[in-house]
This record gives structure tokens, C-alpha cells and sequence, in this order.
């Protein structure tokens, strides 16, 4: 007892008055312990300052408003950088508009997609002169889908009841609401309005954010508790960040 008493007496004494390396040590595992907790951000930025640094781009392009995006404003900007920010100026009144809002703020160039986001970017005391309204990409990309889509690729996508295209269905996404802590209740409401239309319906998995447990562990419960809701139902993979 006295040997151990003594040695943490003595780690006290090194830990209260580190020397450089103690203290590069101490930053090394603090840093390892937050990357942990806060992987996604915190790896993005580690590992972007170091592509950044290595290939010292003239430009970077940023679309969107997840935390990664703005690990990467944040790196590019730090190694003065010139960043042009794709879909700035939305709103969409979540933790993502925020985001979205920080990252405009950090951002050269902006290339917003409607007139409200134009005003609203030109609010924030941006120049003028590199505000660009280019509409949507991802409407665009839509737009210009031509392929014809059959009832087997749709079923041959996730799980659940084969919907037929030709006929009506209905299609669903809900994503949570990442400012929100009850997302089973959302959740909950819209299946059974959904199950009122007694239509097959195509239902995408919620992208992966805060709250997609929730969600996800309402949409096992409904399908094993509650059959009913959820028979005429085909669950297919996410669509990705929205």
C-alpha cells in the first residue's frame, strides 16, 4: 500500500509539472480520446489539413452542410486556402443550417441555388461580387435522368413487400430532426398516416445523423410489433446525406 501510495504521489508530481514531451504525450491521448467521441469531424480535419498541406490545391469545393464539410472549411481556411461552397443560404431550422451558415461564413466564393439563399448570403456580408445563384445541381442531375425504372430493380433493392410502379404507391423518406430528442414520436405519426392510405409504399432507410437510432429502432419496432402498419411496406437502403 505505502509502494503504491508512493508512486502515485510521484505521478502526481510528474503529471502537475510536465516536461514538453509528458505534455505531447498528455495532447497525443487527449486528442485520441476525442477522436473517438467525435470521430467524423475530428478525423476529417486531421486528415484533410494534411492533404490540403501536401497538395496545396488553388480551390476547394464544398457542397452541403454536415459537420465533415465544415472540418473541411475549417482546414482550408486555416492554410488560407480559397474555398467556393456549393448550396449556401438554405434553411432548413436544424443543428445542418447552423453548419451550413458557419460554413458560407469561412467560404471565398458562394454558389447558392435560389433567390432567398442569394439574399440571405448577401445578408451575412458577403461580397457580391462572388455571390452566384447556379440553381440546384442536384435538381438538374434529376432532371436529366432518362432511364426507365422496372418493378424488378425496385424490388430487388432492400426488404419487404413488392411494390408495384405501374400502379399507385407511395414514397417515403424522414429524416430526424437533429435539434430534436424525440424522434419516435415524428416517426411514429407519419407510419400510421402512411398506413391509413392502405397503398404500397416504398420507404427509404433516414440518413445517418444524430437520431437515426431512434429511428431506426422505431421502424424494427413498428415492423415487428405492429404488422399491420407496415405489411404493403418495402424498406430500402438510404438515399445518403440529403
Amino acid at each position: 500500500m505505502q509502494r503504491l501510495k508512493s508512486l502515485l504521489i510521484r505521478f502526481w508530481h510528474i503529471a502537475s509539472r510536465p516536461s514538453a514531451h509528458l505534455s505531447l504525450g498528455f495532447l497525443a491521448l487527449g486528442g485520441f480520446v476525442c477522436g473517438v467521441l467525435f470521430w467524423g469531424a475530428f478525423n476529417t480535419a486531421l486528415e484533410f489539413t494534411n492533404t490540403l498541406h501536401t497538395s496545396s490545391p488553388d480551390l476547394v469545393v464544398i457542397c452541403g452542410d454536415r459537420f465533415e464539410q465544415l472540418a473541411i472549411a475549417m482546414s482550408a481556411a486555416y492554410l488560407n486556402i480559397t474555398i467556393a461552397h456549393i448550396e449556401g443560404g438554405d434553411v432548413t431550422g436544424s443543428i445542418d443550417e447552423s453548419v451550413r451558415h458557419a460554413i458560407t461564413k469561412l467560404a471565398h466564393i458562394h454558389l447558392v441555388t435560389n433567390e432567398d439563399a442569394h439574399r440571405r448570403v448577401l445578408a451575412m456580408g458577403e461580397d457580391p461580387a462572388y455571390v452566384f445563384n447556379t440553381g440546384s445541381l442536384d435538381v438538374e442531375l434529376a432532371a436529366h435522368v432518362s432511364t426507365t425504372i422496372t418493378n424488378e430493380q425496385v424490388n430487388a433493392l432492400g426488404v419487404g413487400h413488392d411494390v408495384d410502379i405501374e400502379q399507385p404507391f407511395l414514397m417515403v423518406v424522414q429524416h430526424p430532426v437533429t435539434t430534436e430528442k424525440d424522434n419516435r414520436v415524428h416517426l411514429e405519426t407519419t407510419l400510421k398516416v402512411v398506413s391509413s392510405f392502405e397503398l404500397p409504399t416504398i420507404w427509404f432507410w433516414p440518413n445517418p445523423a444524430a437520431g437515426t437510432g431512434e429511428m431506426a429502432d422505431s421502424l424494427r419496432h413498428m415492423r415487428e410489433e405492429h404488422p399491420e402498419l407496415t405489411a404493403m411496406r418495402r424498406r430500402v437502403p438510404e438515399l445518403g446525406p440529403v
